[in-house]
């Protein structure tokens, strides 16, 4: 993009990251946290015309014993691997320039977690004080494969987060994954 002048397109980085896997096509854990820790440094110093990119993923999901199930900052129980200690720490030192709003907001992300076993899904996650609004995010390749995409922000009252239902909120997205 330099080369053509056109580093004044930003792009996004919908998903990259590297598997902690130990056999075919993995880099193993500590593979995994120096690659993620070059490429950051990669996309902050020479390419500014990254505006976004998204790690992938949260957690590793254990479902299959390949690389697609160690692409994970944190382990499968949450606990961190060394991938997630390179992301906490580039994010703290980016964090500069974020305001305490948006730091508030990466701080208390919620995770719900959980297999999708109902062709009419919902999903309930525990209630933050003070949010605004909340994003539900879902592209799910388990196994079997559920086709599936959801990204809609609820407000509160949306995701029907009340003292009545124990802080929780509750939603039933408007979608119907197939059989």
């Amino acid at each position: 993009m330099i080369q053509q002048m056109e580093s004044s397109k930003l792009i996004w980085f919908s998903e990259f990251g590297f598997s902690s896997f130990d056999g075919w096509n993995g880099a193993g854990l500590q593979g995994q946290a120096d690659h993620l820790e070059r490429a950051i440094d990669i996309i902050q110093t020479q390419w500014p015309f990254v505006h976004a990119a998204c790690v992938y993923e949260y957690s590793d999901y254990g479902l299959v014993a390949n690389r697609e199930g160690f692409f994970g900052l944190l382990y499968e129980n949450f606990t961190v691997k060394p991938s997630g200690l390179v992301f906490m720490r580039k994010v703290k030192n980016i964090t500069n320039n974020i305001t305490t709003t948006s730091l508030k907001t990466i701080e208390t992300a919620v995770f719900p977690r959980g297999i999708i076993n109902t062709y009419t899904p919902y999903f309930s996650w525990p209630s933050i004080s003070d949010a605004v609004r909340y994003l539900l995010w879902v592209n799910d390749y388990s196994i079997p494969n559920i086709e599936g995409k959801i990204n809609n922000f609820y407000t509160p009252s949306e995701a029907n987060c009340t003292l009545s239902n124990g802080q929780y909120c509750k939603v039933y997205p408007n979608v119907q994954f197939p059989p």
